[in-house]
Protein backbone atom coordinates (compact mmCIF):
# COMPACT_ATOMS: atom_id res chain seq x y z
CA UNK A 1 0.00 0.00 0.00
CA UNK A 2 1.44 3.03 -0.96
CA UNK A 3 1.33 6.68 0.90
CA UNK A 4 -2.06 7.93 -0.93
CA UNK A 5 -3.49 4.51 -0.81
CA UNK A 6 -2.82 5.26 3.38
CA UNK A 7 -4.09 8.84 3.63
CA UNK A 8 -6.71 7.57 1.73
CA UNK A 9 -7.94 5.29 3.94
CA UNK A 10 -7.15 7.38 7.09
CA UNK A 11 -9.66 9.92 5.69
CA UNK A 12 -12.22 6.93 5.19
CA UNK A 13 -11.40 5.50 8.20
CA UNK A 14 -11.94 8.58 9.76
CA UNK A 15 -14.98 9.55 7.95
CA UNK A 16 -17.16 6.43 8.76
CA UNK A 17 -15.94 6.96 12.26
CA UNK A 18 -17.71 10.46 12.20
CA UNK A 19 -20.51 9.20 10.22
CA UNK A 20 -21.83 6.92 13.00
CA UNK A 21 -20.94 9.09 15.64
CA UNK A 22 -23.33 11.54 13.80
CA UNK A 23 -21.09 13.97 12.65
CA UNK A 24 -21.11 16.15 9.69
CA UNK A 25 -18.22 16.79 6.96
CA UNK A 26 -18.91 20.20 7.93
CA UNK A 27 -18.56 19.67 11.65
CA UNK A 28 -15.98 17.47 11.48
CA UNK A 29 -13.63 19.65 8.94
CA UNK A 30 -14.38 22.60 11.81
CA UNK A 31 -12.84 20.44 14.40
CA UNK A 32 -10.10 19.55 12.86
CA UNK A 33 -9.00 22.78 11.61
CA UNK A 34 -10.19 24.51 15.11
CA UNK A 35 -7.67 22.02 16.75
CA UNK A 36 -5.00 22.43 14.33
CA UNK A 37 -5.22 18.55 13.12
CA UNK A 38 -5.73 19.26 9.37
CA UNK A 39 -2.29 20.72 9.36
CA UNK A 40 -0.54 18.51 11.91
CA UNK A 41 -1.89 15.56 9.58
CA UNK A 42 -0.76 17.09 6.10
CA UNK A 43 2.45 17.61 7.49
CA UNK A 44 2.86 13.95 9.26
CA UNK A 45 1.30 12.63 5.52
CA UNK A 46 4.50 14.77 3.98
CA UNK A 47 6.80 13.60 5.80
CA UNK A 48 5.93 9.65 5.29
CA UNK A 49 5.98 10.55 1.22
CA UNK A 50 8.86 12.02 1.44
CA UNK A 51 9.94 9.09 3.85
CA UNK A 52 8.62 6.75 0.83
CA UNK A 53 9.67 8.37 -1.99
CA UNK A 54 13.49 8.31 -0.42
CA UNK A 55 13.04 4.25 0.18
CA UNK A 56 11.87 3.93 -3.49
CA UNK A 57 14.56 6.01 -4.66
CA UNK A 58 17.28 4.09 -2.24
CA UNK A 59 16.14 0.63 -3.11
CA UNK A 60 14.02 0.56 -6.17
CA UNK A 61 11.33 -0.95 -3.67
CA UNK A 62 7.91 0.40 -3.37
Amino acid sequence: MNVYEKLDQEWVDLMVEAKELGIGIEELQEFLENQGQFKRNVTYYALISKQEQRKVEQTGES
